[in-house]
């Protein structure tokens, strides 16, 4: 993944956080960035159909954002079996 999809993810997920929402029009009005709604909107949409999003990519990228004290061992179990990260 290059550095502007890693930016655009990035910036996906704070507005998430913002908005609590998913519809992408809220999403792309939520965006720190200088462009219009519209042009967030394009990007988000351009984002999602060119680039495959790994959950557990996304898992440790809202780890890392949150603050943590102590390191601990997240565990779950999805669709697809167990996993942990460390975070």
């Amino acid at each position: 993944m290059n550095l502007a999809r890693i930016k655009a993810l990035c910036m996906m997920v704070c507005a998430l956080c913002k908005v609590q929402r998913v519809t992408y029009s809220k999403l792309a009005s939520a965006f720190d960035s200088n462009a219009a709604s519209e042009s967030s909107l394009r990007r988000i949409q351009q984002f999602n159909a060119q680039c495959e999003i790994s959950t557990d990519l996304i898992a440790k990228l809202i780890l890392k954002l949150i603050p943590v004290q102590a390191r601990t061992t997240l565990r779950w179990t999805g669709r697809t079996g167990s996993s942990a990260i460390p975070t």
